[in-house]
């Protein structure tokens, strides 16, 4: 799979773009508590309930300011396809989100633009990359 392949979320057909290292160093140290229980979530994942509480106690220690940063990343770096083929519209410009997602499409959007930019630091790092890909591959 070409991690910047297209995908549909909310309707809408999305692709992801680079981010830059900078951001993405930043982005992965805002997410280092969280990276630090996947193995936990991925132990549990057969039970979707416990895996669920996990992920949550994971993302609720994430201060507002840090999960805004991240977001706002991801969202930055995702274009839309424009009707009738005529092209790709940034999905967020000047800090303001171009289209309405609904809560699973924003998360969808941002996970996939995430993993996109982020794979080769997560295959860097012993174990924790193929833990991080099979949740990604169960997302579908």
């Amino acid at each position: 799979m070409n991690q910047f392949e297209e995908f549909t979320a909310g309707g809408l057909t999305l692709r992801p773009k680079r981010i830059d290292a900078r951001k993405q160093f930043h982005v992965a140290r805002r997410l280092a508590s969280l990276l630090g229980r996947i193995g936990e979530i991925e132990a549990v994942a057969a039970e979707p309930l416990k895996a669920a509480a996990l992920l949550g106690e994971a993302l609720a220690g994430l201060p507002d300011e840090q999960v805004d940063y991240i977001l706002d990343v991801a969202l930055d770096a995702a274009e839309v396809r424009q009707d009738g083929g005529t092209g790709w519209a940034p999905l967020r410009a000047r800090g303001v989100l171009m289209y309405e997602l609904d809560m699973p499409a924003l998360l969808t959007v941002a996970g996939r633009v995430l993993w996109a930019n982020m794979q080769g630091f997560m295959s860097a790092l012993p174990g924790l990359g193929n833990q991080v890909q099979g949740l990604m591959a169960s997302r579908g």
